[in-house]
């Protein structure tokens, strides 16, 4: 079955050495090989049918320039098919499509033989072939159903590792994979529910996307019909059964680097919280480390601080908006005051601030002290046995008990270190609560005429007073001012001569004693001869410090000048402050 005739081998020979036009490679048949006679043959009528050019003339290679690189290859398709046929000459064209021909019949002879091997004995070259046809159609539906079935499992290696698709596919996405699942359930629904009416489907499953519904709402206020606008849609959603309870919430703020002002503990701040919008007054701390939320009387700059107010319970992780209203938000260039996100429901919503109680002593003994004024009665310093004490100078102590027998309320007796002063003065560190105010007062702009700007909620404090025309309360105790105390006197140690008999002379005190006669020592009376050059140094020494004086003189009254200058400023500037406010 192998056997061919020598002509088919020789076609076979030419097609190929045409197709390389330049390079002359010799294939051998599959069936066997060529005697060595034969191929010299052939190989000397290959080269005796091809025509030697001279290739080192210039004209034969302008001919192929355009093959190469160093070519023109900017030309139209026209002149480069032109130089292509130039350059390959006229027998080019025929012997690409005998290579063409030789080519096909050379893989058809290939298929062929392959087919004759693959005929079983008792058929026939056509049965084979349909025997074939129907195994490669079995196997491409078994591939298309394991292929389709990995699809709708997510490609069967979710667990394994998400991202990892088919070669030629991209990665499916979480979105993706929640389709398939949506549109899988929605298959499964519809094959469920198929047989059953429109009624009774709605009752199960309720009302089907792009259905018309009518809802039909409880107490809702006459004004929301007198004053509604089709210009202002209204969206029905739906809160979860928690939603509906009110309560402390606790969140995570921080206020808006475009808000220009900081925000102050208790001031009406509008909430926007999922589907409600209310105004509330939210209390301002910091979490220490010992999980203690210290109250801030205003929010920090560039950090987060906890929130405490008063609204709907909401899930935890739910982002909100704070912003101003009234005339605070027309003077604002941006009306977002911060950003925040609740808080875990379960937390402590105790706010602690500091609280110094002060004392002063009423009678004192050695080392313990009657204290009054810290206390209003016997039943405050019952609260505080035990606390820690402290005075001004360093000594601690420790309240012990109330004394009731000198006709004072609040007088108790306390223990110190060491014996303390009637001057001093006696405080007391502790910690007083701080409750948030129940306020909630939800924001109805859809009940009135003006939705933009007809809603007015609780103004600020700041608001009041401008609108009244009234002063910041003054308090003298809360300014700040030079602390002036006196220089304490302490008495001389005063050592007896008995005791200093019997110390040794390190421990003995050697301290000299003023003269009592006001006589002149003989350092002081002595007489110094100085000769003419010293008195010259001497001299000048002497007016050099007179020019330093004189300078430091002038520079004493030009820095008083400058000082008076600029408190006489500071009080203008305060009186006008004050004026204002």
């Amino acid at each position: 079955k192998n056997n061919k005739s020598k002509s088919e081998k020789l076609q076979m020979f030419d097609s190929d050495d045409d197709d390389d036009d330049d390079f002359f490679t010799v294939r051998k048949p599959r069936g066997g090989e060529l005697d060595r006679d034969e191929d010299e043959s052939v190989r000397a009528e290959v080269f005796k049918s091809r025509e030697v050019r001279d290739w080192g003339g210039t004209d034969i290679t302008e001919t192929i320039r355009d093959r190469f690189v160093t070519g023109n290859w900017s030309g139209d398709e026209g002149d480069e098919g032109e130089n292509l046929s130039d350059g390959g000459g006229s027998g080019s064209d025929d012997s690409d499509s005998d290579s063409d021909s030789g080519s096909d019949s050379n893989s058809d002879s290939d298929s062929d033989s392959d087919e004759d091997d693959d005929v079983r004995d008792g058929e026939t070259v056509e049965e084979a072939r349909e025997r074939r046809a129907a195994e490669k159609a079995a196997r491409k539906k078994e591939f298309d159903a394991e292929y389709d079935a990995e699809k709708a499992a997510g490609l069967g290696k979710k667990k394994k590792g998400r991202g990892k698709a088919v070669r030629g596919e991209a990665a499916p996405t979480y979105f993706d994979e929640w389709k398939q699942q949506q549109a899988k359930q929605m298959q499964l629904n519809a094959e469920e529910f198929a047989d059953m009416s429109e009624q009774d489907r709605f009752m199960l499953t309720g009302a089907q996307p792009g259905s018309y519904v009518r809802i039909v709402l409880s107490s809702v206020p006459c004004e929301f019909v007198e004053n509604f606008d089709l210009s202002y849609p209204v969206i029905a959603g739906g809160l979860l059964p928690t939603e509906d309870t009110l309560g402390f919430l606790q969140v995570r703020l921080k206020k808006h680097r475009w808000h220009k002002k900081i925000l102050k503990t208790n001031d009406p701040l509008v909430i926007s919280l999922g589907w409600r919008r209310f105004q509330t007054m939210p209390v301002y701390s910091i979490e220490d480390r010992n999980d203690r939320l210290r109250f801030l009387k205003y929010t920090p700059e560039h950090m987060h601080c906890i929130a405490t107010f008063y609204g709907p319970l909401t899930t935890p992780n739910t982002g909100l908006l704070a912003y101003v209203s009234g005339t605070v938000a027309q003077q604002a260039s941006f009306r977002i005051a911060a950003t925040a996100v609740v808080l875990d429901l379960n937390k402590s919503t105790k706010i602690v601030k500091k609280l110094k109680l002060v004392g002063t002593p009423e009678k004192i003994h050695k080392n313990t002290a009657f204290i009054k004024g810290m206390f209003s009665s016997a039943l405050e310093v019952a609260k505080f046995e035990g606390a820690s004490i402290r005075t001004v100078s360093g000594i601690r102590g420790q309240i012990k008990k109330a004394v009731t027998t000198h006709g004072q309320d609040g007088l108790f007796r306390a223990t110190f270190e060491d014996k303390i002063l009637r001057s001093d003065l006696v405080f007391c560190r502790t910690w007083t609560n701080v409750k948030p105010v129940k306020y909630y007062n939800p924001v109805t702009t859809m009940l009135l005429k003006d939705k933009t700007s007809g809603w007015k909620g609780m103004r600020t404090v700041a608001e009041i007073r401008r609108a009244n025309r009234d002063t910041v309360p003054y308090n003298a105790d809360s300014e700040y001012r030079d602390i002036k105390r006196r220089p304490r006197r302490f008495n001389p140690l005063h050592v007896p001569e008995k005791l200093q008999a019997e110390l040794p002379f390190r421990s003995k005190p050697k301290l000299m004693k003023k003269r009592a006669s006001k006589k002149p020592t003989y350092q002081q009376k002595r007489a110094v001869v100085v000769d003419k050059e010293d008195k010259k140094r001497y001299a000048l020494m002497q007016q050099i410090f007179t020019v330093r004086r004189e300078s430091d003189k002038l520079r004493a009254a030009a820095n008083e000048r400058r000082r008076l200058a600029y408190e006489k400023k500071k009080a203008a500037e305060h009186a006008k402050h004050a004026v204002t406010r």
